[in-house]
């Protein structure tokens, strides 16, 4: 299990399980300070996603020009990850899930921020997949190169970040940066991506995405 990810219900055993639960929130609480932190270690999670829940334009950063898109609520997707190689990068590509809203700012082909709210399959381990990817490839065609980035002071402890260099095989694709967020909060896979150029300052990303994964965090922790 990873970091962020909600422990499952402790079973109602008397009360050896009241002084385990007891201990755990009393733990918890010392050490995140805030109530909302003690309800995404315990809450059993959230079981059906409503585009409700999702980030709204006003969480976004002001871009005058961009195309607004969202919230959007999407089917099942896959139920493998075959398409990703090596599969320990899996969980970077998106985690296959059975329900997910998105959400999205765009200016163009390179530049956009997108909210990705997932109810996976099984837990995607964020912090071993940061971890252990240096590259991996999509169909065997996009090619991501994958680079582990310092834990920003803005984001939660148990959340992941990590920028990736996206092109692809042949140069079908100009390459471009994607930094993303990543964490399980309340059961629910949230990951907060940010696109931009080559070109562009590098830190060019850091506060919007740091800001729109606290944003929606904190969506999740009022439903």
């Amino acid at each position: 299990m990873s970091a962020g990810q909600p422990l499952p219900p402790p079973h109602a055993n008397g009360k050896f399980a009241a002084l385990v639960v007891g201990a755990i929130v009393a733990v918890a609480m010392v050490i995140t300070g805030g109530v909302m932190a003690v309800r995404g270690v315990l809450d059993p999670g959230i079981t059906d996603l409503e585009t409700s829940m999702a980030v709204g334009r006003q969480d976004f950063p002001d871009w005058p020009t961009a195309t607004f898109d969202g919230p959007n609520q999407n089917p099942a997707t896959r139920m493998t990850t075959d398409e990703v190689s090596p599969q320990p990068c899996a969980p970077l590509a998106g985690a296959p899930s059975r329900q997910s809203v998105q959400v999205q700012l765009k200016k163009d082909a390179h530049h956009a921020l997108a909210v990705w709210l997932r109810l996976p399959y099984t837990w995607p381990n964020y912090v071993e997949a940061a971890r252990v990817c240096t590259r991996y490839t999509i169909n065997d065609l996009l090619v991501i190169d994958v680079e582990r980035r310092p834990h920003p002071d803005a984001l939660p402890a148990w959340a992941v970040s990590v920028r990736e260099t996206v092109s692809a095989r042949g140069g079908l694709v100009t390459p471009f940066i994607s930094i993303k967020a990543l964490g399980q909060y309340r059961g629910v896979s949230v990951t907060v991506i940010c696109l931009m150029t080559t070109g562009d300052p590098p830190q060019t990303c850091d506060k919007p995405v740091a800001s729109l994964f606290t944003a929606q965090v904190n969506k999740l922790a009022a439903v």
